[in-house]
């Protein structure tokens, strides 16, 4: 089965529903990660009314989309952040309440626990966002945490945190948690911590599959593990692949430095998405790159290059970039 494409709705937040699903139609999108602010999902005006999920499947149906994945980073940050005034703007005032820290922890959990059940309803697989972290503030700051701090950091994320799995677990929807600057997981390291913390059960048999395991070659007739851990090494590491279209796993430089009969994934001869419009990132190396039906975005911006931007619906338009304050690379001309 083709995956579909699906728009994260959240930047759009301040658009309707009603109109942002005809623009997503219209731009090609089969779906949307909609997310829990704005006017596109009210949790609670979810749960409270059997009409409601009903009726936004009805809306989005009628613009023949659908909502695979349901997004609340902001409420989930505040599960297990060190509160303060500046969470206020992200939560909904039921949530904030008199901004008591451990209050607001409390009924952030109750709200994700309660996305999980929304999601359930709508029939998404999916529930995204972030966690908070208790100690994301000593990551810059000195001196640094003592590891019984760290220890104790993770016992209470993992008191805060389970609960809500539990919920994810009986509801058939799964959690995609960012690792991402401000999380408790912020890289790969953090996150196996995390995950023991949790008592996850099989990711380190997952995560090798993924490294180390997976298939160098799509085959449609992958399933279960093996399908996922393929999905997710496609997506996160194909740069350059062989003509029978094997991935070269490791390269991730610039074209010109691939290694022998390794070429960039969009000019390997036949590819079957050729007749597509992919817009692409997470290759650095690559700087700005423009094709028939395809662009690639990254430049680098992390590295200190630019950050590039295109409009959707003027294909041929000139990119907008804006460059690192920090200096690196000129942008691009």
């Amino acid at each position: 089965m083709p995956r579909s494409v699906i728009l994260f709705s959240g930047p759009w937040a301040d658009v309707p529903l009603e109109a942002l699903a005809a623009k997503a139609a219209a731009w090609g999108y089969q779906g949307f990660e909609l997310c829990c602010w704005g006017d596109h999902l009210e949790v609670q005006h979810g749960l409270a009314d059997d009409c409601y999920a009903p009726a936004r499947i009805e809306l989005l149906a009628r613009h023949d989309l659908h909502v695979p994945v349901i997004a609340n980073h902001k409420v989930g940050q505040a599960v297990s952040d060190a509160i303060d005034k500046r969470h206020q703007s992200l939560l909904p005032d039921y949530v904030w309440g008199d901004g008591d820290p451990a209050g607001v922890q409390e009924r952030a959990a109750e709200e994700m626990t309660a996305t999980f059940r929304l999601a359930e309803r709508l029939g998404a697989t999916v529930v995204s966002g972030f966690t908070g972290s208790p100690v994301w503030n000593y990551v810059a700051g000195y001196p640094a945490p003592k590891p019984d701090i760290i220890a104790d950091a993770l016992k209470q994320f993992a008191k805060q945190w389970n609960p809500i799995l539990d919920a994810a677990r009986e509801c058939g929807v799964r959690f995609a948690c960012e690792v991402h600057p401000g999380q408790l997981a912020f890289d790969l390291y953090s996150a196996e911590v995390v995950l023991d913390a949790l008592g996850g059960k099989d990711w380190k048999r997952a995560l090798a599959a993924i490294t180390d395991g997976s298939p160098s070659r799509w085959d449609d007739t992958l399933a279960g593990d093996e399908r996922l851990a393929a999905s997710t090494a496609f997506l996160t590491r194909i740069r350059t692949c062989r003509a029978d279209g094997r991935m070269c796993r490791d390269f991730k430089g610039p074209p010109v430095e691939a290694p022998p009969h390794c070429t960039p994934w969009y000019a390997v001869e036949g590819r079957r998405s050729r007749d597509a419009r992919i817009i692409f990132g997470h290759w650095a190396a690559l700087g700005l790159h423009r094709d028939d039906g395809v662009l690639g975005l990254d430049t680098g911006c992390v590295w200190g290059g630019t950050l590039t931007a295109q409009q959707l619906d003027r294909p041929h338009a000139r990119p907008v970039q804006v460059g690192n304050r920090t200096g690196g690379m000129a942008l691009e001309q």
